[in-house]
């Protein structure tokens, strides 16, 4: 079963690291999305390199590597604790990318992606929750965006929780959050325009 782990866990890690948001943008504006704004490779700042159009196209294929990893996993081993590992390692693929020098994005879409195999209403819910808390916080009582993100997702487990998502899915989402909170850190004091 250890060959498993590995295996799995290298598809999915090499699945997450395939960087779309810089090849999006790279392919239409001949950017590297790792120097631009705020370096980070996902849809955010996708957006502000090369529109709207790049940025949800960035965002759907990063939801589809997190589930990809994990279905394949599945597929493989029959073992969802097997499955929530390579879900964990494509986000980790996501954010630290061997295919550009360890660069990445936050992680946001693929850990919905791995996280929505397990139960898709669950965590579109609570997603959802998180969104619109975020959201009240930074336009409704201006607080600092990077600040809320990492707020938000150290509540993300509980609601996942609270809302019936299983074990497999908690254990995928603790190394998923923690991911995320680390490449959001930096941001801490980023000035936003």
């Amino acid at each position: 079963m250890t060959y498993q782990w590995i295996l799995c866990c290298l598809i999915g890690y090499l699945l997450g690291a395939i960087p779309t948001g810089h090849i999006v943008t790279r392919l239409l504006t001949g950017i590297k999305i790792y120097e631009f704004g705020s370096s980070h490779t996902g849809a955010t700042n996708v957006k502000r390199a090369a529109g709207l159009k790049a940025a949800v196209a960035t965002a759907i294929l990063d939801v589809l590597w997190g589930t990809a990893s994990v279905l394949i996993a599945h597929m493989i081993t029959g073992n969802l604790w097997i499955a929530a590992g390579a879900g964990a390692a494509a986000i980790i693929g996501h954010n630290w990318s061997i295919y550009i020098r360890f660069k990445g994005g936050i992680g946001l879409s693929t850990l919905f992606g791995s996280l929505v195999y397990f139960q898709p209403l669950t965590v579109t819910g609570s997603a959802l929750i998180i969104i619109i808390l975020r959201q009240m916080l930074v336009k409704g009582m201006r607080l600092h965006r990077a600040r809320v993100t990492i707020f938000g997702m150290i509540l993300f487990p509980f609601v996942l929780r609270l809302l019936g998502l299983p074990r497999e899915g908690i254990l995928l989402s603790i190394p998923g959050v923690l991911a995320v909170i680390l490449k959001t850190i930096p941001d801490w004091n980023r000035k936003y325009k």
